[in-house]
């Protein structure tokens, strides 16, 4: 499904969405609590080449790793965001594989991730750490750090992309954890994005989200945390309080494939 079939309404658990059609790139946000349609789409095809725009429109930063918008890396997108910043930025990013590991700060929020349109598997965000893997100062990274994209702020959503961690591990051994996606800000919405990865795929650490006609990928544990998250596939809507096995064995006893 495109994003022109998806329109929605919905405010529960103290999420707020509002999805609705219209321009993307319009005055900003009267009311920056609410996601609104225009947040997942962007339609400039060229890039800005700054990040200041004009009539307190909302920002556009073109990612392209070969090096035709503002950025050649999705980090260096986020990286040009003022921190504390008050309004909607899209990072509209362009097909490719974009081999990196992706962190945006609690300072950073309503942040858009927009990739294709038409298959989320155009853009593909990746990386490889794992648990078991040492830092720089020889300490085991974790669970946590393994994550290939981390957003800590609020009002964060993701159109038409792919996050993998692609650590290929055998289920349930030790030091494997390999987290895809990471997301421990709050009201943050996902379309039509897909989450690959074996073990503990993605951390929905705490808040409370929305994630829609997504696909999720894993063995063990590959939906954990403590947020209170929303899981609508093909029609039907799961209000979940994750905690690790109960909520994948609520979702296999519904015949649902995440």
């Amino acid at each position: 499904m495109g994003f022109s079939g998806f329109s929605a309404s919905l405010c529960v658990v103290g999420l707020i969405l509002v999805l609705s059609g219209g321009g993307c790139e319009g005055k900003a946000n009267d009311n920056l609590r609410f996601i609104t349609w225009s947040d997942f789409t962007a339609r400039r095809a060229r890039p800005l080449l700054t990040v200041k725009c004009r009539n307190n429109t909302t920002k556009v930063i073109v990612v392209d790793k070969n090096g035709g918008g503002d950025s050649d890396t999705i980090q260096g997108a986020v990286d040009m965001v003022p921190v504390q910043n008050k309004q909607r930025v899209k990072i509209q990013i362009r097909p490719g594989i974009y081999r990196e590991k992706v962190y945006v700060p609690a300072s950073k929020p309503y942040i858009s991730f927009i990739g294709s349109q038409i298959r989320s598997d155009d853009v593909v965000i990746t990386w490889h750490d794992k648990a078991s893997d040492l830092d720089s100062n020889g300490f085991r990274l974790g669970t946590v750090r393994t994550a290939s994209v981390t957003v800590e702020s609020d009002y964060f959503c993701a159109a038409g992309i792919t996050i993998e961690n692609s650590v290929v591990a055998r289920p349930g051994v030790p030091g494997m954890q390999a987290v895809a996606l990471n997301i421990n800000g709050d009201k943050a919405m996902f379309y039509n994005v897909r989450l690959l990865g074996a073990q503990d795929t993605l951390m929905d650490l705490s808040g409370t989200h929305y994630f829609n006609q997504c696909y999720i990928q894993g063995s063990i544990d590959f939906i954990f945390g403590g947020a209170r998250s929303i899981y609508q596939v093909k029609g039907l809507i799961l209000i979940i309080l994750i905690i690790e096995i109960t909520v994948i064995a609520s979702i296999q006893m519904l015949g649902i494939s995440v």
